[in-house]
């Protein structure tokens, strides 16, 4: 999955479900950066030939943090941008 990191964006959940609907992979997926940029966010395992369904959940997290003076830094929103999803 390739999609954007930028300073609005927080996590994502990143779910395979099998034929069955069976969770065979979950993964969270960071996709804040200070500056933008896209790149691949995620690539999973190998999985055997199959139908899967693929879940992007964006699960509302902003990541934050302060330094000892209180200043806060990081996302300010949780947005996820996905731009490609590839499979092969």
């Amino acid at each position: 999955m390739i999609g954007e990191s930028n300073p609005h964006s927080g996590y994502a959940r990143v779910s395979l479900l099998d034929a069955k609907k069976d969770t065979v992979y979950v993964s969270l997926v960071d996709f804040y950066s200070k500056y933008p940029e896209k790149a691949i966010r995620i690539m999973t395992p190998e999985m055997p030939e199959d139908n899967y369904t693929l879940l992007i959940e964006v699960t509302g997290i902003m990541p934050v943090w302060t330094d000892k003076t209180k200043a806060v830094y990081g996302s300010d929103n949780s947005f996820v941008t996905v731009d490609s999803i590839y499979y092969f």
